[in-house]
């Protein structure tokens, strides 16, 4: 799409890359005045056709002139090929080659914001969430459940079945929150490398692409921030934290259960989560730990934070260590 120059309609940033397009442009002609003197004639024979009727030229006039134009552009291609010059060289490098770096676009309902502008805010939402940048792309679309192994232990169900049910579980939990049906959450438990960070990256952005507010935390960070937040010079507030996490209209807690609870942490978490439990805010959770284990690993009041988590949520599992796949994948990919 050939670039239509409107001053009155120009950003700060299309500004900026104009003036580096023109100054591309210049470089070249410098260093190759036979390109600019074939850029100048292309142009003057151009002028001379569309001023045909102020010129009175007649038709068989046109018709010569659009073919001289047409090979002296045969020519200049040529020449550019020759110099290895690229051919949009005279072109601004637009971000988003749709709205040219505007942010919108014209259509028959109007300017609209462009698809580039609302990635930015999805992008910044992403952020303001907590959703970690590794799994800003994580979405069920992308989830490949082949890297599961699909051989049965024993009789149970095998790793790939497992994986099936509980993405399975995630999107009716995410189109849920959609549309608002209940209230209900989610516990997904599983080994290390299992997949348990990706699933939940997954509801994350489903839910945020449709507007959904979402705050995602891991919860040895949350802590980690808590505590520091103790310090007399510390930018943050533990009320501020805390208060963040306990209105969150949707909560994301990822490995829960990763370091044995102290007596305050146990009481943090139970504040958390029986504030949740009574307002009907649903929370989401991925732990690592048997729900045994994670009642004895979460403290004193494990059990208490146990009980409302089970009644609050269904329960997934993920079975398996996809990452040494995940990571062969990806380094095949790199060469």
């Amino acid at each position: 799409m050939p670039f239509i120059f409107k001053p009155e309609m120009t950003s700060p940033k299309q500004q900026k890359k104009l003036e580096e397009a023109t100054r591309r442009r210049d470089e070249i002609f410098s260093q190759h005045p036979e390109v600019a003197k074939l850029d100048q004639e292309i142009k003057k024979k151009e002028f001379t056709l569309r001023g045909a009727n102020f010129h009175g030229l007649n038709k068989e006039e046109r018709n010569k002139l659009q073919g001289e134009i047409k090979d002296l552009k045969v020519k200049f291609q040529k020449l550019l090929s020759e110099k290895g010059i690229p051919e949009d060289f005279k072109e601004p490098r637009w971000d988003c080659s749709r709205c040219q770096d505007r942010g919108e676009v014209l259509t028959s309902r109007g300017f609209i914001r462009c698809s580039c502008n609302q990635e930015r805010d999805l992008s910044l939402i992403r952020k303001q969430a907590g959703l970690p940048p590794r799994y800003a792309k994580s979405s069920f679309a992308t989830a490949n459940l082949d890297l599961y192994p699909t051989r049965e232990a024993n009789g149970k169900e095998s790793p790939k079945v497992k994986a099936k049910k509980a993405f399975k579980i995630a999107q009716e939990f995410s189109h849920s929150q959609l549309k608002e049906a209940n209230q209900q959450g989610l516990l997904v438990d599983g080994p290390v490398g299992s997949g348990k960070t990706f699933l939940l990256s997954c509801i994350a952005n489903e839910l945020l692409a449709h507007g959904k507010a979402v705050r995602y935390i891991s919860y040895s960070d949350f802590l980690f921030l808590v505590r520091l937040s103790f310090a007399p010079d510390s930018p943050y507030s533990e009320y501020q934290l805390i208060r963040d996490i306990e209105q969150a209209p949707i909560l994301i807690v990822d490995d829960l259960g990763t370091e044995q609870a102290t007596d305050f942490s146990s009481s943090l978490l139970y504040r958390i989560i029986d504030h949740r439990y009574g307002r009907q805010l649903p929370f989401v959770i991925s732990t690592s730990c048997s729900l045994n284990e994670l009642a004895r690993r979460l403290g004193y009041l494990g059990e208490k934070i146990m009980q409302r988590i089970i009644e609050s949520c269904r329960i997934c599992s993920l079975k398996g260590d996809i990452r040494q796949k995940i990571i062969a994948k990806e380094r095949g990919k790199n060469g």
